[in-house]
């Protein structure tokens, strides 16, 4: 586990962060064993532990534990970076700064302690954060009653601490927008059951959401944008993908207005933005995707770290390969693939595994198209792996429903028989399948290569009205998005 996260870190990191390290360490006139590991992760880039165990054997035949040294170097490497976070993002600075009056209080210095705590609150000012706010004016006071409140008057002692109570409000008020919040992505997420995901189960949850915005909330950056994303995935979950889309665009306008209040990296802004493309995908609004996707590209191209840099390199590859199936230009999306698999496929794979799963399943999309049935199969195996803890999500079943079709097509009918009794099973008592599921499922055991014009006519004729119950369906188009199965069904049927 701890050499994954190794790797993990080690891939993560930028140039300027990789100059930076062997720097401070590399003064000696033999690189010590730990740095030695640090270039041999750069320099091959291992795909896994068992590589990285073999690279290491082939270059330090004469070295001690591999594990040894590699906890070392993690320890070594995230002090490093923790390093120079502390002189890249404010956050961090704020935190750090707090820690350093606390060690001048300890050591008997409060009063430089107090200089320290009031420099923060000068500093940083315009940046809304009330948790780390709370904790200054604390200490602050903590400070000042050791210090016997020097030059102080009793109003200017109530000021602070009802400056103190007011930021204990905002962090209530944000607890309850972010649980509900967290409980929404809960009951959206993979791991809950989706039959359970009825309209009162959102309805409780907009309710209590709009009962904190009713009873009046301290307007900050932080607290908006939990109302707005709540409420636009709120919406995507009802399938209401216009009014999500609107309040996505009120969102970005959010974002773009108070760029100095970004976290750093913008982890936030970039799901937004995924949020947006996500909704312009399913509308098939091909043309608008482009403004956002320019929006993601200028987030890669500043100086953010480089994991950063990665996930959003990934978001923007995936979607503007949607962009072009929607347009139809197979060929492009298709050289968009093949040069992700000649340069960053092992690096996206540790960022984000589900989003390698989507670019592995869109790949698979294209080879089938091309009639390219093996690798087509290559592809969508690497997808289903990567998603399998996701068993419910709706990428996974379209995945596996993909799986079926390619099965189909390379004459694989005993496994594939195997694999739909499998699938159904799997339902039981945990979630009810969509119609589209069924009818995929209902298909293939016709096995339509055998069956006569007349009978594939028939056929064609009863799925027909399915079909058009699916299309009006608004919670088919959660899976229909990722794949169109009712195209393939009437094509295949035809």
């Amino acid at each position: 586990m701890l050499k994954e996260d190794l790797l993990k870190l080690v891939k993560a990191t930028s140039t300027a962060e990789q100059k930076y390290f062997r720097l401070q360490f590399n003064k000696a006139a033999k690189d010590p064993e730990y740095l030695q590991l640090f270039n041999l992760i750069v320099k091959h880039i291992p795909a896994s532990t068992q590589e990285l165990d073999q690279l290491y054997r082939q270059h330090c035949p004469n070295s001690s534990s591999l594990d040894n040294h590699a906890q070392y170097l993690f320890k070594l490497l995230s002090d490093t970076l923790v390093k120079l976070r502390i002189d890249q993002d404010e956050g961090f600075a704020q935190y750090f700064g707090i820690l350093r009056a606390k060690l001048f209080a300890e050591r008997s210095m409060p009063s430089r302690a107090l200089l320290e705590l009031k420099k923060i609150g000068k500093q940083f000012i315009n940046r809304e954060d009330p948790l780390v706010d709370f904790i200054r004016i604390r200490e602050e006071l903590f400070l000042l009653n050791t210090l016997s409140y020097p030059y102080m008057e009793e109003n200017e002692l109530i000021d602070l601490q009802m400056k103190a109570k007011s930021k204990l409000r905002m962090l209530r008020q944000l607890h309850e927008h972010y649980s509900l919040y967290e409980m929404l992505s809960f009951r959206l997420g993979s791991n809950s059951v989706i039959s359970s995901m009825t309209d009162r189960n959102l309805e409780d949850l907009m309710l209590s959401e709009l009962s904190i915005i009713s009873r009046g909330y301290t307007p900050i950056f932080e607290q908006q944008k939990l109302h707005l994303l709540f409420q636009s995935f709120y919406f995507m979950q009802k399938n209401e993908y216009k009014l999500a889309l609107k309040v996505f665009k009120q969102l970005n306008k959010l974002f773009e207005t108070n760029e100095n209040l970004w976290d750093f990296p913008p982890y936030d802004y970039l799901k937004a933005l995924e949020g947006i493309l996500d909704n312009l995908y399913t509308m098939a609004y091909s043309i608008d995707m482009r403004y956002f996707l320019d929006k993601i590209h200028t987030l890669i191209e500043l100086g953010y770290p480089e994991h950063f840099k990665l996930k959003a390199q990934q978001i923007y590859l995936i979607y503007t390969i949607k962009q072009k199936l929607i347009d139809g230009n197979f060929t492009i999306a298709k050289d968009l693939i093949v040069d992700m698999q000649k340069s960053k496929q092992a690096a996206y794979l540790l960022v984000d595994g589900e989003k390698h799963a989507e670019l592995n399943f869109l790949a698979s999309i294209i080879y089938f198209k091309e009639k390219n049935n093996r690798k087509a199969k290559q592809h969508i195996l690497q997808a289903l792996q990567l998603t399998v803890s996701r068993s419910f999500s709706m990428l996974h079943r379209a995945i596996q429903l993909f799986q079926f079709l390619i099965s189909y097509q390379l004459g694989d009918t005993d496994f594939l028989s195997y694999e739909i009794r499998n699938y159904k099973r799997s339902f039981k008592h945990k979630a009810n399948m969509l119609r589209s599921e069924k009818l995929v499922c209902y298909v293939l055991n016709l096995n339509p290569k055998h069956l006569s014009n007349a009978r594939k006519k028939i056929a064609l004729t009863k799925c027909s009205k399915v079909i058009t119950q699916i299309k009006a369906s608004k919670e088919e188009l959660k899976l229909l998005k990722h794949y169109d199965f009712c195209y393939w069904i009437e094509q295949t049927l035809a």
